[in-house]
């Protein structure tokens, strides 16, 4: 009733409360918003959006200057809520007429807006980045509306007709033509064509060089004729004037004849391509429809264009469209148009995958076929084909109106591979680049001598990015790039519905080829679909990808393209078809111990890798190799020993003996090459502290003469606190039942940490003392025993000797953590984390610090030391978040420095987020790597987002989005899982049966 101070009468103020009564706040709320809307209100009609649909191009903007200026902005769909609100208390509003106006008035914009649509869709230039402005309840949007439904038919005649004149335009959206018209408006300015225009023209003609583009734009640019995109524009006139404004903005000076023509001369005339052979049960003049599996369609696709017994020659771009839920009638149109008006019937045009196409645009292009065909049929010669799976035939419009044109073939792959390695050589001369890109290929650091490469493993850790790492070094060392140079561009592929887009956008954003070319690393995860073999068709096949705007790609063989998959993870569809290619497939390393066992086979071949000699012989592997054979010998002494990489008798070369030995001291079944270089790397920077550890050498010379063999003890120590760190939590599937298992690992077999041994040394950073957590000697008929000291569990593999134990003590060990209080622990984590002057025991007095978290923090700060990726899973409440934040307060020695951002992840979680709060965590890292501490990035609850491939990403490559996160601002990452829980059958019969939902079987649907 606040709004009655403004009411002048008695009438409006019992309005107002019948209002207030009938329909409570939303009335009222609803009332008052609509004076306000009335008075001051403006729709705003803007194309210039990222994506233009009609709830995003249309705004309602309401400007107050009473008492301070206020602008308060309505989307269209609480525009409509208004207005269906307002509809509601209509009856109690008697004779107001504001209300009838409003709801009038907003039908009128949504069809402004509709027309304003298509002709933003259909090309029109003058539409495609525009603002048109309304006061709420103009009289001018009605007469407008006409004026542009009027123009939308002139301006869908005019292309119509200049598509028919010019067949080259058929090429290209009408989007994609406009980008080519403002090109030719930039040269006419004397600018040279973007790189998105010019790999858009690359559609007409492969090898196009700046020469050509320059001959073409000048025989145009003498005759070009000024388009008249509007007629009678001058007649109308509106009291806002906005098309007048719109139309005298924008002088264009190149018509659609002139584009047409522009690409015409681009054309090569002298087209090489040979006549194809079209198979016999196919007819020409007729669609071709082909049912066969799905599993199928893409290899009877490559087998009608790829004969044995003709010309190998990969279809071309604009002779396939691959159909999905995202293609539109446009693009069904002008392949129509392609396919029909073809000037010479050399080429076989196919529409693949028609079963994906939506109900609507299913309707349309059939329609559109039987035009095109009454039209043009007499006149052309044309060869069409249209697949279509046989599980979606029924749910798909188009293939059940042509089932009377099915043909019957039977699909013969067995030549595709031998064709397809003959094109993606280097043999192959036919495929020239450009001129003002230097005609070399990077064709020459591959084996095959192609430009494809598939890496493959059966199980992820196996070394496919190490490979294609020392691709690229192999690359940069034979063309002289510096090491600073950026060569390679990395695609990360997480969905399958959106890699084409992603994929087009990231490629597109790299810098451009140097004189050799580019390595494109395409790294798929776990992701299965159809529509992701799809994408490496047009990828590696039709050598063309598209993104969101249309702008496209083309991959050129001056390129490298990587593609690295896991097999275990994948559909057989898509195995099947990377199969074709050239591949390399990452040996595990109990499969490499086999191949060097077996002297009867060569172990280095063109198919496979397996052990890396650079990484086996770096100083990290070499340091390792050399203490675990002492330690082999039993009888050596490493109280004396130091390693010296310079020193060739450390060098270990037997690749064979070095990984047998680290399989044995790694101790788990079946690892990968992931974790046995976690191993070594944590191991490594272990024993390297402790070679220069000035405690350990001075205790060690110390314990000469009356007990030898203290290293000896450290390293057991070291090795075993590795393996721990190292362990995965999942247990392998081959240690137990095999039946409940998530890709190799059972379920529910989790290593809990209270089961651990937990028998810690950390070296300390004063570079003068060690920490030892865990053991206590026990004298008495078990003095060689050790026990762990919070469990009182013996554990044989953690003895330590009673004359060691003493001298320890004697020297001011403390091994019975149970005494310790909170300022001990404070002291012992910030000597471990190498924090001076540490605060009192009364920092952050609501967190109780215990010796179990204390423990959990220190190996936190291990594995942050060698870059192993540290994930927490624990029962919500039971203070993951809150021990991560006190051991980054302690840290940072304030309660009020920050560094550490918490990202509290849920099914809504957007890509969007995790970019954000890794920006923030970024920006902090970079202040506080100044200070000498490090800044983390938490992701909490990771598991319930579908974006975890990016968290992994994150997590496991340091990457984001295929870009190198720095190594030098000390930003770390954790993530957060709440633990998983298998049902057993008793409890999922129960949900089965309780009637909470429709229950199907996976094989029993599609979806």
């Amino acid at each position: 009733l606040k709004a009655c101070v403004d009411c002048s009468s008695e009438n409006e103020l019992n309005f107002w409360k019948e209002i207030k009564q009938s329909h409570s706040e939303i009335g009222g709320v609803t009332i008052s918003k609509l004076k306000q809307i009335i008075q001051n209100g403006v729709f705003r009609l803007s194309t210039d959006t990222a994506t233009n649909t009609i709830e995003d191009i249309t705004q309602l903007h309401v400007i107050s200057h009473k008492p301070v200026y206020n602008e308060t902005v309505y989307s269209l769909d609480e525009m409509r809520e208004m207005q269906s609100n307002i509809t509601l208390i209509t009856p109690l509003m008697h004779e107001d007429k504001d209300s009838t106006k409003f709801v009038t008035h907003l039908d009128e914009i949504i069809t402004l807006a509709n027309l304003v649509l298509k002709l933003h869709s259909g090309g029109n230039p003058f539409f495609m980045k525009c603002t048109l402005e309304y006061p709420c309840c103009s009289n001018d949007v009605i007469q407008d509306i006409e004026f542009l439904r009027e123009q939308y038919e002139v301006w869908n005649s005019d292309f119509t007709k200049a598509r028919d004149d010019n067949y080259l335009l058929n090429y290209f959206t009408a989007s994609q033509i406009l980008t080519i018209q403002n090109g030719l408006e930039a040269m006419n300015d004397g600018i040279d064509l973007g790189r998105d225009t010019t790999h858009l023209l690359t559609l007409v003609r492969e090898d196009l060089s700046k020469n050509d583009i320059d001959y073409a734009f000048y025989q145009i640019k003498s005759s070009s004729i000024k388009p008249t995109s509007f007629r009678n524009l001058d007649s109308h006139n509106t009291s806002v004037d906005c098309l007048s404004q719109l139309y005298k903005s924008k002088k264009l000076i190149y018509s659609l004849n002139d584009v047409g023509r522009f690409l015409g001369h681009l054309y090569s005339k002298n087209d090489t391509r040979t006549q194809r052979h079209f198979p016999s049960p196919f007819r020409e003049n007729e669609p071709n429809l082909i049912l066969l599996q799905s599993s199928e369609l893409i290899y009877i696709l490559l087998s009608i264009y790829l004969k044995e017994s003709h010309p190998c020659e990969f279809p071309s771009h604009h002779e396939v469209l691959i159909c999905t839920t995202d293609t539109t009638i446009e693009e069904i149109d002008i392949f129509w148009r392609r396919a029909i008006l073809a000037p010479v019937n050399s080429d076989i045009f196919c529409l693949a995958f028609i079963g994906n196409l939506k109900y609507d645009v299913a309707v349309k292009s059939a329609s559109l076929l039987n035009h095109y065909r009454k039209k043009f049929g007499k006149d052309k010669t044309f060869r069409l084909v249209l697949l279509c799976s046989s599980q979606s035939f029924h749910s798909s419009y188009l293939a059940t109106a042509l089932a009377k044109f099915e043909r019957s073939i039977t699909p013969s792959i067995s030549h595709l591979k031998k064709c397809i390695f003959q094109r993606i050589t280097e043999n192959d001369s036919s495929t020239t680049t450009a001129q003002f890109l230097p005609c070399k290929t990077i064709s020459f650091i591959d084996t095959d001598k192609s430009y494809i490469k598939i890496i493959s493993s059966e199980k992820a850790g196996s070394g496919k990015s190490l490979y294609v790492s020392r691709i690229v070094q192999k690359f940069k060392r034979m063309s002289n790039t510096p090491d600073d140079v950026s060569v390679c561009t990395v695609v990360n592929i997480y969905e399958s519905d959106c890699c084409e887009h992603k994929a087009a956008t990231r490629m597109s954003q790299s810098p451009s080829p140097g004189d050799y070319g580019r390595v494109y690393h395409f790294d798929i995860s776990a992701t299965s679909g159809e529509q992701l073999t799809q994408f490496l068709f047009k990828l590696l096949i039709l050598r063309i990808v598209r993104d969101k705007s249309g702008n496209v790609f083309r991959c050129s063989k001056r390129n490298y393209y990587v593609i690295e998959i896991t097999r275990s993870s994948q559909s057989p569809e898509l195995l099947q078809f990377i199969s074709l290619f050239p591949s390399r497939d990452c040996l595990t390393p109990n499969t490499a111990v086999n191949e060097l066992s077996d002297h009867t086979r060569q172990m280095v071949t063109t198919e496979v890798f397996s052990i890396d000699t650079q990484e086996m012989e770096s100083p990290e592997f070499q340091r390792v190799f050399a203490y675990l054979h002492k330690l082999e010998s039993k009888s050596s002494n490493l109280d004396k020993f130091i390693y010296k990489k310079e020193s060739p008798e450390t060098l270990y070369k037997d690749k064979l003996s070095n990984l047998l030995v680290l399989l044995k001291y790694y101790s788990q079944p079946q690892p990968s090459w992931c974790q046995l270089k976690h191993f070594v790397s944590l191991l490594s920077n272990q024993l390297l502290v402790c070679e220069h550890e000035n405690y350990c050498v001075r205790f060690s010379t110390d314990l000469d003469k009356n007990w030898k063999g203290f290293n000896n003890f450290i390293v057991d120590r070291l090795i075993l606190m590795t393996r721990d760190f190292i362990a995965p939590s999942l247990k392998s599937s081959i240690e137990g039942d095999t039946m409940d298992s998530i890709e190799g690992y059972v379920i529910g077999k989790h290593r809990k940490w209270e089961e651990k041994v937990n028998t810690y040394i950390f070296f300390n950073e004063d570079r003068q003392s060690i920490t030892f957590f865990g053991m206590k000697s026990i004298y008495g008929r078990k003095e060689k025993e050790t026990i762990m000291a919070q469990q009182q569990q013996l554990v044989k593999d953690c003895q330590i000797p009673p004359r060691l134990f003493g001298i320890l003590r004697h020297n001011k060990v403390e091994f019975d953590s149970n005494q310790w209080d909170r300022r001990k622990m404070i002291n012992i984590l910030a000597s471990v984390m190498g924090i001076n002057c540490p605060p009192g025991p009364e920092f952050d007095p609501y967190y109780v610090l215990t010796v179990d978290n204390l423990k959990k923090m220190l190996s936190i700060h291990m594995r942050f030391r060698s870059n192993i990726p540290v994930v927490i899973i624990g029962e919500t409440g039971c203070g993951k978040t809150r021990l991560i934040d006190f051991m980054c307060k302690i840290q940072a020695k304030s309660l009020n420095i920050q560094n550490m951002v918490i990202l509290k992840i849920h099914g809504e979680t957007t890509k969007q987020d995790i970019h954000s709060s890794y920006e923030e965590a970024l920006r902090l890292a970079k202040d506080n790597v100044h200070r000498g501490i490090d800044t983390i990035l938490f992701f909490d609850e990771a598991n319930t987002s579908i974006n975890i491939n990016l968290i992994k990403e994150i997590l496991c490559d340091r990457r984001i989005d295929g870009e190198r996160i720095p190594t030098d601002l000390r930003l770390q990452f954790i993530a957060v899982c709440n633990p998983y829980r298998k049902h057993s059958d008793k409890m999922i019969q129960k949900l089965k049966t309780a009637g909470l939902g429709m229950n199907r079987n996976l094989k029993e649907t599609r979806e």
